[in-house]
């Protein structure tokens, strides 16, 4: 491998330089446009949230428009912030994942509804879509160590009567 001596530097022009004032002013999303977009999106958020009904585009818009996500998400965020300092990394993982086990159910579904409108073309071909989904697979139990046992094992609630 070898270095040349010396460098030649091509100049390639970028394409907004050879827009013209007016051009290169259509580019760009103007404040006033941002602030309509926003003002838009939280009005169809509030739309959603008293209704319940989903009007028009909402893609996007489902953890603002959902004040259960929103509080599913902040109490799990929290438990993980204050879990960290005492559970290992492992243990913090599979706390995650019953925290958030709620909102992968729901991305599944999210899931099968957009595969449905994608490619399916009647009503009834979306709501068989979704309710043949696979419901996501059921996690394994936990095996733990007992005080320094030998061999892990699976916690099991003693019955209580002989029926």
């Amino acid at each position: 491998v070898g270095f040349a001596p010396s460098v030649e530097i091509i100049p390639i022009p970028s394409p907004l330089e050879t827009l013209s004032e007016d051009e290169l002013e259509d580019v760009w999303y103007h404040n006033d446009d941002l602030a309509l977009f926003r003002q838009i999106a939280r009005d169809l958020c509030r739309e959603i949230r008293v209704t319940g009904a989903i009007v028009g585009c909402s893609r996007g818009l489902e953890s603002r428009a959902c004040l259960e996500r929103q509080r599913r998400k902040i109490l799990g965020n929290r438990c993980i912030v204050r879990a960290q300092v005492k559970l290992s990394a492992d243990r913090l993982a599979e706390l995650y994942g019953r925290c958030t086990r709620w909102a992968v159910k729901i991305a599944h579904v999210e899931a099968a509804r957009d595969y449905a409108s994608a490619y399916l073309s009647t009503q009834e071909d979306e709501n068989l879509a979704i309710n043949l989904l696979p419901s996501p697979p059921k996690q394994k139990p936990v095996l733990e160590k007992r005080g320094g046992g030998r061999s892990p094992e699976r916690r099991v609630r003693q019955r209580t009567s002989m029926q």
